[in-house]
């Protein structure tokens, strides 16, 4: 056998004992090395920071109910003023004298009533043959008709001093009045604007929510729900300014917005010094201090068209599928609202080789090795 023929046979040989290790190396039954780690819980101070859009609890743009020209304007602009206050005063000459009127009238029909039946009663007390029963129905309905005239009398003289008294524009609510839009001598109608009331203490600030932070948001907006944490909610002004006092939970939709995937929340303040102005835009610094919460490294969660997920692995090291709801994360640990408990292992690296139903096994992490 030539030298050549003797080199052919090895090789052959080689590469038939090498081709069961070969099938085995490429074998989808072997299991994958990864890194693995185990869910846990931890203490935790979760900060977040809203962009918060400040609005009035109450907010009354001031209209006449009756036109006239406007006699006297009662309050400085800018002030601080009281539910009732004098804030406008129309020329209430015409109103005056239609609400005269309306009482002559309703003394005429009260006259007009007494006679009506004073003659009812002398018919019913005369001869009943020199009285005829048309006559007599007559004379009662009379009497029906005058007490009529006497209603509608008293329902023209109510609404005339209602007009009269609405010559006198009060301040429904306690707030700060804007600027005044028009001034003495200007001719009114039920159009025209005339000022501005908004209440400023308390105040609320507005900020939306995404659809991640719902849950814990929910548990703050329904006072606290167990395993909700302790929330402290704080508005910084802007220069970083932050208001004294915390925010209490004020309301919260009962829906998403499809265009954004944010639902909408407000936070209420004391606001005695009016720093915050009603649209100003503020920073909503929430903190909550959330005790226990489950956590797991930032990088095991994946996410998709199908939302969160990570890679479970169950006691007989076969991978799947779990999908996770997420709440906040902090220095690369993020927080897991739903889809996992303490002492579940997930898939931490090599994530890559592994997909649905692949078996795998622990390795130690490179500081370990």
């Amino acid at each position: 056998m030539t030298r050549l023929s003797l080199f052919a046979v090895l090789f052959v040989h080689i590469v038939s004992a090498n081709l069961p290790a070969a099938k085995a190396a490429s074998s989808p039954n072997r299991p994958v090395p990864v890194e693995l780690f185990v869910a846990k819980e931890k203490d935790m101070a979760l900060t977040r920071e809203y962009i918060g859009h400040v609005e009035a609890v109450q907010a009354v743009e001031l209209r006449p109910q009756v036109s006239a020209v406007i006699e006297k304007v009662e309050f400085p602009e800018g002030a601080e003023v009281k539910e009732g206050q004098l804030l406008f005063t129309l020329d209430r000459r015409s109103f005056s004298a239609a609400a005269e009127l309306r009482r002559a009238e309703l003394a005429q029909a009260q006259a007009d009533k007494d006679r009506a039946r004073r003659l009812l009663k002398r018919m019913e007390a005369a001869d009943k043959r020199s009285v005829t029963a048309s006559a007599l129905d007559d004379a009662r309905c009379a009497v029906l008709d005058a007490q009529a005239k006497v209603r509608r009398a008293t329902a023209a003289l109510r609404m005339a001093e209602i007009d009269l008294e609405r010559t006198k524009i009060c301040s429904p609510i306690d707030g700060r009045i804007g600027a005044a839009l028009v001034t003495r001598g200007n001719y009114v109608t039920s159009a025209t604007p005339l000022a501005r009331v908004v209440q400023t203490d308390p105040i609320r600030v507005s900020f939306a929510l995404s659809d991640r932070e719902y849950l814990a948001g929910r548990a703050f907006f329904a006072g606290g729900a167990k395993g909700a944490g302790t929330f402290s909610v704080r508005a910084v002004l802007p220069g970083g300014v932050e208001l004294p006092g915390q925010g209490r939970p004020d309301f919260i939709d009962n829906r998403m917005n499809p265009g954004t995937g944010a639902i909408l929340a407000r936070c209420r303040f004391d606001n005695p010094d009016g720093l915050l102005v009603p649209g100003e835009l503020v920073t909503l610094r929430v903190l909550r201090s959330a005790g226990p919460v489950l956590i797991v490294p930032q990088e095991t969660v994946i996410s998709d068209r199908q939302g969160d997920f990570v890679w479970f692995v169950d006691d007989g090291g076969i991978v799947s599928r779990r999908s996770v709801v997420v709440g906040q994360t902090v220095d690369g640990l993020a927080e897991i609202v739903e889809g996992l408990a303490p002492g579940d292992r997930i898939v931490r690296r090599g994530m890559q080789r592994v997909r649905h139903g692949s078996a795998v096994t622990a390795i130690a992490p490179p500081e370990e090795r």
